[in-house]
């Protein structure tokens, strides 16, 4: 199964999350590619990106990318950043709440189990998350169609290298047992950040980074700059990303259990197939939502 098959079965392919590629030959083009990378964030909205500054990263997916508005729907009111990432693992809506709130979603979200078995990574963790049985089977009593793992899953069937960048990513790449697929990386800053991307870039197939990284709400300013970083280290090893997709996606409303809804960030770079442009959802069959 291609990268671009496997990520469609578990990320995009319910109701909540497809989104199409723009057309054939551009699917062809990400099924093509070396290495796919998804972005993660929370609470981002195309108006606040409108107000970015003119030459920030954000405004360049604008610019330059292909382009949508996404619902980041749980089985609840509102969506929580570990609502979207479970949401990744299982590809289905996920409710999960701790007190009544928003899971933070920090490092002591894992437990190191040891160094990576990858070479060549510094830093790289062998890792699995904490009190996964209990998370599940919560999840398991908000929403029963779901099934934690399945993205981990998929990418061992398909003998997939993976890495995860920050625990929110960890936590989509767990597998049904709590067990992080391949490397994971809990950077603490953004050189650390930018070479966690580039290591990433040089050994897995399949790379997933929470660009939250700390599990507290964060500003525009703070994420920009995120994302540049793991642009940057990106393009350290591919630097037109001519061989790598890239799918930013703001996979919840925020950091507030009670918080409005509102139509996320989504933008897509694939390879040999430039921007900018609309990207159609299998969902709504409207284009850019």
């Amino acid at each position: 199964m291609g990268l671009l098959a496997t990520l469609a079965t578990v990320f995009l392919g319910t109701g909540a999350w497809t989104v199409a590629a723009a057309d054939a030959a551009g699917a062809a083009s990400a099924d093509a590619a070396e290495r796919t990378v998804v972005i993660g964030l929370a609470g981002v909205t195309w108006p606040d990106v409108a107000d970015d500054r003119p030459g920030s990263a954000f405004r360049a997916l604008a610019d330059t990318w292909w382009t949508a508005n996404q619902v980041a729907r749980s089985t609840g009111s509102s969506s929580c950043p570990a609502d979207g990432w479970l949401a990744l693992s299982s590809g289905a809506r996920v409710w999960d709440r701790v007190a009544g709130g928003c899971r933070k979603l920090d490092s002591s979200l894992i437990t190191e189990t040891g160094p990576s078995a990858s070479r060549g990574q510094t830093g790289a963790l062998a890792a699995t998350v904490v009190n996964w049985s209990a998370l599940a089977t919560g999840v398991a009593g908000s929403s029963p169609a779901a099934r934690l793992g399945v993205l981990a899953d998929q990418a061992k069937a398909s003998s997939l290298t993976t890495a995860a960048i920050g625990p929110g990513a960890a936590l989509a790449l767990a597998d049904n047992q709590g067990v992080v697929a391949g490397s994971t990386f809990l950077p603490d800053g953004l050189p650390a950040l930018r070479d966690a991307s580039e290591q990433a870039a040089r050994t897995a197939a399949l790379t997933v980074v929470d660009l939250t990284l700390d599990g507290a709400p964060t500003t525009l300013a703070t994420y920009d700059q995120r994302l540049a970083a793991v642009l940057d280290g990106l393009r350290a090893v591919d630097p037109d990303l001519s061989a790598t997709t890239v799918t930013v996606s703001s996979l919840a409303d925020g950091f507030d259990s009670e918080g409005a809804r509102a139509m996320q960030v989504f933008a897509r770079h694939l390879p040999g197939r430039d921007g900018p442009g609309v990207i159609t959802s299998a969902a709504t069959r409207q284009p850019g939502l």
